[in-house]
């Protein structure tokens, strides 16, 4: 006599994933601000170009993640393909 296996369904597991959401709106508030030279522009400028990029790139970063705050979501094993952090 031969005994069929309980059928069992696969473990699931859970991911986090990061992502930024864009959207039209945040994309025109972004270019405007940047627009603007006190956005980005150093008002006390130095000749180290090291200092200079660290300071725009400090400001970039955290125009970036006023615009484009970094969102956090679970997706499982058993979502389909086509599932993406952002949908």
């Amino acid at each position: 006599m031969h005994a069929d296996p309980t059928p069992t369904a696969p473990v699931k597991t859970t991911s986090q994933r990061t992502y930024r959401r864009r959207t039209p709106t945040q994309h025109a508030l972004f270019l405007h601000v940047t627009a603007t030279v006190d956005a980005v522009d150093n008002p006390n400028h130095s000749n180290d170009i090291q200092t200079e990029f660290d300071i725009f790139y400090s400001k970039m970063i955290n125009l970036l993640n006023h615009f484009y705050p970094i969102r956090t979501v679970t997706v499982s094993s058993r979502d389909p393909d086509f599932i993406t952090p952002a949908i």
